[in-house]
Order: structure tokens, then sequence, then C-alpha cells
């Protein structure tokens, strides 16, 4: 791979993780969590849990899905023609599902996630360079907390890992489903 080509691969890359990352706050919801997961080589993700506000049109829990497909835009740059078709700055291939939640789970969930007591200060964990980042984000009115590892949570955060995995788990089942 050429550096130009790495380079802008690189950029690609980095600007797909800041799109993912980036919370979807529309105006008639109330942002509550974000799940997110970034592999290696594979798609990066964004599961965020948010309430539909009392102005609008539907009421109750969804999730919004966000994906980087990673593979379309490895397509796009991978041949000199498409390259120069897409600029030295391709914007990322981003797509977004979104899904009903019940209110029962949502605050099985909060209600989860504020019983876990976990230092906000772990201890070292195991580093690398392939293998997926993971990061675990809440946001309640004026207070929030991201808390971010690499392939396993340090030893004091495992019940926090534990319900980002069953999470995790749960709303890629609702999809699944979805078909």
């Amino acid at each position: 791979m050429s550096d130009g080509l790495f380079d802008a691969w690189r950029n690609l890359e980095e600007r797909a993780r800041e799109i993912i990352r980036s919370d979807r706050r529309y105006a008639e919801t109330d942002f509550l969590i974000q799940l997110l997961a970034f592999p290696s080589f594979e798609p990066f993700v964004s599961w965020e849990i948010s309430r539909r506000s009392a102005d609008s049109s539907r009421q109750g829990y969804f999730a919004l899905r966000t994906e980087w497909n990673r593979p379309f835009d490895e397509e796009r740059l991978r041949t000199p023609l498409t390259q120069i078709r897409n600029g030295q700055h391709p914007v990322p291939t981003i797509e977004m599902e979104e899904f009903d939640l019940t209110d029962e789970y949502v605050a099985t969930l909060i209600g989860s996630i504020r019983d876990v007591s976990i230092p906000p200060f772990p201890e070292p964990g195991p580093f690398g360079i392939d293998g997926t980042s993971y990061e675990f984000y809440f946001h309640e009115s004026f207070a929030s907390a991201r808390y971010a590892w690499w392939v396993e949570p340090p030893a004091s955060w495992k019940p926090l890992g534990d319900i980002f995995r069953e999470t995790l788990g749960y709303l890629n089942g609702i999809r699944r489903e979805m078909g």
C-alpha cells in the first residue's frame, strides 16, 4: 500500500470512528446510553439507546444502530480510479437502523448500570494493536461517564463489561429477529 493510500485509509478510518462515536441527539429524543465497538478489521458499530420525548409523535425507547461499512470503503479505495472519483478525503459510508425497545427492558438495563460500583481509575489492563476497543457511555441530564477498554475490561470493571456484553447480545438479537 502506498504512503498516500495508507494515509487516506487512516484518515477515513479516523473519520469513521468520530462519526460512530458522536451520538445522534435528535430534537425529540433524550439520549441515555451508547455502546461502541471498534474492531481492527471489521466494521465499527455504535448502539445508542434513547427515549423519545413527550413532544414526539412516537413514544417510548428505541435503539439506533450505526455502522461504518468498512468492506465497502475498502473496496472504494482499492483501485486508482475509485480513489480519484472519491477525492483525497472520502466520506465514510455510514448505515443506520432503528429498533423499538420496551420500557421494561430499558428500566432494567438502567437499574443494572446504576447498581454497578467500579473504580474510576482501574488497574492496568492488557494492551495491543489488533483486537477490539469498546466504549460504554452514559448520559443523564447534566451528568455523563465514558468507560473504554481494549479486548476485555479491567478486572475491577468486569461487572460493567458483563452488562455491556449482555446488552450488545440483546440488541444484536433484536436486529436478527427483525431480519
